[in-house]
């Protein structure tokens, strides 16, 4: 049995050094890695997609717009058989209302607040729960 495991040993520190693999040598230099973001990168973006070159951008602050839904205030208990269907009415009906307002006022992109800032961007929350209460009735 140790003949396989020292087989086996064998073959994997050949690949790991023949691979350039950074376990082959404690003194190896790691590359490089450039971990700075792009300017015009968002992590929540709820409509638009891509936020560079936008000339109407807008913003929202979900957690306020997402507690006017009436549907945030039936969510049951996570341990609730109907909670993930409620959690997805509340989160589509937030969507929707993005869309719509986005949509039907001109603006071309719409991110979470902060995310990023964006030269220029205006929140469009208050309308989004207008158009949400509209909808939800």
């Amino acid at each position: 049995m140790n003949s396989k495991i020292d087989k086996l040993s064998k073959i994997v520190a050949a690949a790991a050094i023949a691979g350039g693999s950074m376990f082959a040598s404690p003194t190896r230099e790691l590359p490089y890695i450039n971990m700075s973001m792009p300017v015009a990168y968002a992590d929540t973006v709820y409509y638009g997609g891509d936020v560079k070159n936008k000339k109407t951008p807008a913003y929202i602050e979900f957690d306020k717009v997402k507690v006017q839904s009436k549907y945030f205030k039936q969510i049951p208990a996570q341990n609730d058989p109907n909670y993930n269907k409620v959690i997805q009415k509340m989160y589509e009906s937030v969507y929707n209302s993005v869309f719509a307002v986005a949509a039907s006022n001109g603006y071309d992109v719409v991110v979470e607040r902060g995310d990023p800032t964006i030269a220029g961007y205006k929140d469009i929350s208050d309308l989004v729960v207008k158009q949400m209460k509209e909808s939800e009735k």
